[in-house]
């Protein structure tokens, strides 16, 4: 399994969901390397149901001892924040347990709003909708981690060029 599966099938599926993290760099243009996809879903049980059946099927299981069922529930995701700290639900394949799936138990903004400001991005054939560009640079200052640093340098300069380019136009 690959990740274009993952994101092939989340489309079929018609979950509503942005790509975040590394992933949403790579896809544009950096040359980095990510092991997970992190993704920001719309929480509510429709979309969460569709996700989880998606996911379920793909044979991902979480990396936590609960149901991947568990996550549709408000007050479970609620509780793991509160509780164990968890800024996301973890998920791996049981095919290949490289592949892994970071699902945000929490948006740092409102999903609604980041979706009108996404990007998408065509790929293999199919369109990735990505976290926008301002969005995921705030996302990162936030995390602060090493990594972030080279990603928030990467995303700047792709929103001066884009600038410059709007410019020209």
């Amino acid at each position: 399994m690959l990740y274009q599966d993952i994101l092939q099938a989340l489309n079929r599926a018609r979950v509503s969901y942005l790509v975040a993290g590394g992933f949403a760099v790579v896809l544009r243009g950096s040359d980095r390397t990510t092991h997970d996809l992190d993704i920001m879903v719309r929480m509510d049980e429709r979309n969460l149901v569709r996700l989880v059946r998606v996911l379920g099927a793909l044979g991902f299981r979480p990396k936590v001892p609960v149901r991947i069922e568990d996550f549709v529930e408000a007050k479970n995701r609620e509780r793991w924040q509160r509780e164990k700290g968890m800024l996301v639900f973890g998920l791996t394949s049981e095919r290949d347990p490289r592949i892994t799936v970071d699902v945000m138990l929490d948006t740092p903004f409102d999903f609604e709003h980041a979706h009108r400001r996404r990007e998408v991005v065509r790929t293999h054939e199919f369109c990735v909708p990505l976290v926008g560009i301002a969005d995921l640079i705030r996302m990162k200052r936030e995390a602060g981690r090493e990594q972030d640093v080279y990603d928030i340098g990467f995303l700047e300069s792709l929103l001066k060029l884009n600038r410059r380019r709007k410019k020209k136009k």
